[in-house]
């Protein structure tokens, strides 16, 4: 479809303010929980999530632990063409949570909902 192709790709979200890709799923706060982890854990890292990447409120509980950030970044598209910082906004935010700058290791480790989760516990207990 060349250049002209991007411009009828139907955007991120809907008429409505919602994300396309969490389009039919339901906001279940049971589902979005990683098991044996604290409420409060999955609660700030869907809050930190859903800031960094542009997710209405309305559909923070439609997340899931095994959502990929890649997949949340990229709307459900193969390609975008604007990028709004969404990787950094989040690594801020953590940066941020845990009192310090996160490594690169640490990054490159953080690829689903689920691994924020995991890394907020872990950082606070640790």
């Amino acid at each position: 479809m060349g250049w002209l192709g991007e411009f009828l790709v139907p955007p991120r979200w809907t008429l409505l303010g919602r994300l396309r890709c969490l389009r039919g799923r339901t906001a279940d706060r049971a589902l979005s929980q990683v098991p044996g982890v604290d409420e409060r854990y999955t609660d700030r890292a869907l809050e930190l999530v859903c800031s960094a990447f542009l997710i209405p409120a309305a559909q923070r509980y439609c997340l899931r632990p095994d959502d990929t950030l890649t997949f949340l970044y990229l709307g459900g598209f193969k390609r975008r063409l604007v990028d709004d910082m969404e990787f950094e906004n989040l690594f801020l935010s953590l940066d941020e949570a845990i009192g310090r700058q996160l490594s690169d290791d640490e990054k490159q480790g953080i690829t689903t909902v689920g691994d924020v989760v995991r890394f907020l516990k872990e950082r606070e207990q640790a």
